[in-house]
């Protein structure tokens, strides 16, 4: 049974919690951009589509080397390692 939003949350191993909260898909309307986001499960940064009518949270980066310093706790050399090809 998936866990719910509140478990996800409380079992977060991301350094900061407002990492925790995965953005809700918003449906597809005028696209704005893609974002990153660290998914709390798969504990890594993946992209996000953001569109005109997603509402934002603190887990919305504008990079994948961003995501993974402030969620992941990485140093900027770390972040850019595990973000090849994304930085």
């Amino acid at each position: 049974m998936p866990r719910s939003r509140k478990e996800k949350t409380k079992d977060c191993e991301a350094k900061k919690r407002e990492c925790c909260v995965t953005p809700t898909p918003c449906g597809k309307t005028n696209f704005k951009a893609v974002r990153w986001y660290y998914d709390v499960d798969l504990k890594d940064c993946f992209t996000f589509r953001l569109e005109e009518n997603c509402k934002k949270n603190g887990n919305l980066f504008p990079n994948c080397t961003s995501c993974s310093m402030y969620c992941k706790g990485e140093s900027e050399e770390e972040a850019k390692e595990s973000c090849v090809g994304f930085a």
